[in-house]
């Protein structure tokens, strides 16, 4: 009995040591050795592309080409090779010699990031493509997407460009697209599927979540279809997606188009002055093509945008006080905590403006009522109220976020020890 129970047991660990040590990635082929096998057995090819220097990489190492089933289906379906994208003291001559081609895989495939798992067809086509860590689960599942034609990115690609793609797949693949890295591809896919699909909708079928947010999130240029469409229906987007939803996509889709140019143009120039006219003359040429409210609100967001890159913070602090003034305190849930940051980091730190430090106090007022637990907004309250010369009230809310700080925040309990000390919580400048 004794002898039985051994030989099941070395049996067992045997079992489990050639699992662990199954083979799956070929070595000692050329690529056209390669390809030759895959063409021979029939079988897709998949390449593993990864560098030395990465950690995910070496994470799919331990965690997932290990798994018996992993190693399984990929010998089933795949011949496998391991392409090293970088360059090491260490490589040994195999793969030195895969270097140049190591090289074209990487342009010619648009790598930008480890690991990237490259599929392509027995005759050495792509069909399809995976981006970073996966669990086993995960991983199989993209195994399986790359030998299912319906599935694999790379061929749907080619027959949307045959203008055989059924509509139903589209969001799909523009998702998946976008995943793995294919902007263009993505866009130009998408923009189609709205110009000859979605924008043909009847009313109610059109204006579901799903569909106003496809297109708003594919808008290829303001003078694309779905922009146009957009614009001539800001109410009734709005009233299915929120207030503001469509405005933000139309400023969006300007911005893009014309404001990113010109301060690109600008930039360019080295230490081009920026002048009241500059500003003008584009927002007459939103205007001029859309309306002024457009207009205003656009080259608003452009000016803070272009002091903010430059750190005028003068001119920062000015354009946010107005944005804020012209547009309302926007303190939703939402939003409002990019409203503490801009009043922390921007006015609260850089302003000298006594006017500009007084209505930041009455904003943070007014959020701190609505949000009384959040210390935070509480800790900006009370470093504004110290910078205006209010120190003991300053000091008494500081204490009471102090007292909140479930997050022994450093910040909050070195800027209530700098006011107790009469020392400056702000940035010198």
């Amino acid at each position: 009995m004794q002898q039985i129970l051994l030989t099941c047991l070395v049996l067992l660990v045997t079992g489990q040591t050639r699992a662990e040590k199954l083979e799956i990635f070929e070595h000692g082929l050329t690529w056209d050795q390669i390809k030759a096998k895959a063409r021979v057995e029939n079988k897709y090819i998949f390449l593993d592309c990864f560098a030395t220097w990465c950690g995910p990489c070496k994470e799919m190492d331990r965690e997932v080409y290990t798994d018996k089933s992993v190693g399984e289906f990929l010998n089933d379906h795949f011949i496998s090779v391991k392409v090293q994208m970088d360059t090491s003291k260490a490589d040994d001559q195999e793969v030195q010699s895969w270097y140049p081609l190591a090289h074209n895989i990487m342009k010619e495939y648009n790598l930008k990031s480890f690991p990237t798992y490259i599929f392509l067809s027995p005759e050495g086509n792509i069909v399809h493509k995976g981006i970073g860590f996966m669990d086993v689960e995960k991983f199989l599942k993209l195994l399986n997407q790359a030998i299912n034609p319906e599935e694999q990115y790379y061929s749907l690609l080619e027959t949307f460009h045959k203008q055989h793609l059924s509509y139903s797949i589209v969001p799909g693949l523009v998702k998946g697209l976008e995943r793995i890295g294919e902007k263009d591809s993505a866009m130009n896919v998408a923009n189609w599927y709205i110009e000859n699909y979605l924008l043909k909708l009847n009313g109610p079928d059109l204006f579901r979540k799903e569909n106003l947010r496809f297109v708003g999130s594919h808008i290829k240029s303001a003078h694309s279809q779905g922009f146009n469409w957009y614009y001539h229906h800001v109410p009734v987007i709005d009233n299915v997606m929120g207030k503001g939803y469509s405005t933000s996509v139309i400023d969006n889709s300007i911005t893009k188009e014309v404001i990113t140019p010109m301060l690109l143009k600008w930039d360019s120039l080295g230490n081009y002055e920026v002048q009241k006219r500059d500003w003008a003359n584009l927002r007459g040429t939103i205007r001029k093509e859309y309306n002024d409210d457009y207009a205003k609100r656009i080259v608003l967001d452009a000016q803070i945008r272009w002091y903010s890159y430059k750190q005028q913070w003068d001119e920062m602090v000015y354009f946010h006080v107005k944005k804020i003034e012209t547009y309302g305190l926007d303190a939703s849930e939402a939003n409002v905590g990019t409203v503490n940051n801009i009043v922390y980091y921007v006015i609260f730190q850089h302003s000298k403006d006594k006017a500009a430090i007084d209505k930041a106090i009455k904003w943070m007022k007014i959020i701190c009522e609505k949000y009384p637990q959040e210390q935070d907004y509480l800790d900006t309250y009370a470093n504004l109220l110290y910078k205006k010369g209010e120190t003991q009230k300053a000091i008494s809310l500081e204490e009471k976020a102090f007292s909140m700080n479930t997050r022994n925040d450093a910040e909050i309990i070195a800027n209530m020890e700098k006011m107790k000390k009469g020392q400056p919580t702000w940035t010198s400048n």
